[in-house]
């Protein structure tokens, strides 16, 4: 299972690219590993859909579109844009979070402190300053990060195996 995982997001990120195929855009590799990190992350309840809320505008916002509909053990991906932070903790399941958004985020992640919604975003230091999952460069690589903590702290279980593929913050 860990080598069909980590040979899923090499082959996602461009990392195993053979030279005849043309490397995936950035937001196409950031939409997949954000799939799969809502695939491989189990919620408090049941719900017949995962509702991935996106707050503010951008590219990665509409690259996130690509996966509404799709099936995740038995489950929906619902895409919701343009959410209202009034409504995230009873619309929302997972929220992404735009650079657009950046004026907004301390007081979203307060809203959502201890709730189950599972925050991503691509925002610099986005684990640190307190979200869940942050994507990042790294040597022309996208790369991804878990604040441990906010993820426990919401009551969601993020799969060992994704764990493994994470750089852990522990704040």
């Amino acid at each position: 299972m860990r080598l069909l995982l980590a040979l899923l997001f090499l082959s996602v990120s461009g990392f195993a690219t053979s030279e005849k195929k043309p490397k995936a855009s950035e937001e196409k590799v950031k939409t997949a590993i954000i799939y799969n990190i809502i695939r491989f992350t189990d919620w408090p309840y049941n719900n017949r859909e995962i509702r991935l809320c996106l707050l503010g505008s951008g590219i990665m916002p509409r690259a996130l579109n690509a996966i509404n509909g799709k099936e995740v053990s038995g489950r929906t991906i619902v895409v919701k844009p343009r959410i209202s932070p009034e409504y995230m903790t009873r619309e929302c399941d997972a929220l992404y979070i735009s650079d657009s958004s950046q004026s907004q985020l301390s007081g979203v992640l307060k809203q959502l402190r201890n709730s189950p919604v599972l925050t991503l975003s691509d925002m610099n230091q986005f684990p640190e300053q307190g979200g869940m999952i942050g994507l990042y460069r790294n040597a022309g690589k996208v790369n991804f990060a878990i604040n441990i903590n906010a993820v426990q702290n919401a009551r969601l279980m993020v799969s060992s195996q994704i764990l493994k593929l994470a750089r852990i913050v522990d704040k």
